[in-house]
């Protein structure tokens, strides 16, 4: 039964990879074609944190107007480029919630947008996702980064480059 079970489930997963749309994610020449990135922000101080202020209100510290620049290199070159941020933090004991206002530019044109994630106090490890609207070359691109890491050892980045707007997720109810 168990053999039967394995061999179900290995079959299931195959037909999912089969019937994955794998054009709408294929690298190409055509700077309008949906792309899947890669890549690293390093932060070459270590320190991300350049200015802003703190206080501490009912046992939650909030952290203020903070500035952190680092240089994000990926599988595009059209995402790589100085990523500078400002950034409010609210550490709630061992987790912290970030939100940031996020610029990418480099020679070609320039990405603006959100960036929000939670952060382990005690570790540093990170999870963050930023929405970004191309400038300049990138008008009429969005992309989406994920980013998974520590400041001081740099995060892998990962995430897709889209023609127009985001798409929508589809509806998580199931039907």
């Amino acid at each position: 039964m168990r053999k039967a079970k394995t061999c179900l489930m290995i079959l299931f997963v195959v037909s999912l990879v089969a019937s994955w749309p794998v054009g709408v994610f294929a690298q190409s020449d055509d700077d309008q074609a949906s792309v899947l990135v890669t890549g690293e922000v390093i932060f070459p101080t270590g320190d991300v944190a350049i200015a802003g202020s703190s206080v501490s209100r009912g046992g939650v510290l909030e952290i203020r107007g903070r500035v952190g620049v680092g240089e994000l290199t990926m599988s595009d070159p059209r995402l790589s480029g100085t990523q500078a941020a400002t950034f409010n933090r609210d550490e709630y004991g061992a987790v912290t919630a970030t939100a940031r206002s996020m610029l990418v530019e480099n020679d070609e044109g320039s990405w603006q947008g959100t960036y929000r994630g939670m952060n382990d106090v005690a570790t540093g490890r990170a999870n963050h996702q930023a929405l970004l609207t191309g400038q300049g070359s990138y008008n009429g691109l969005s992309a989406i980064l994920f980013y998974d890491g520590t400041v001081s050892d740099g995060f892998s980045v990962s995430g897709s480059i889209f023609p127009g707007e985001l798409p929508d997720y589809p509806d998580a109810s199931g039907t």
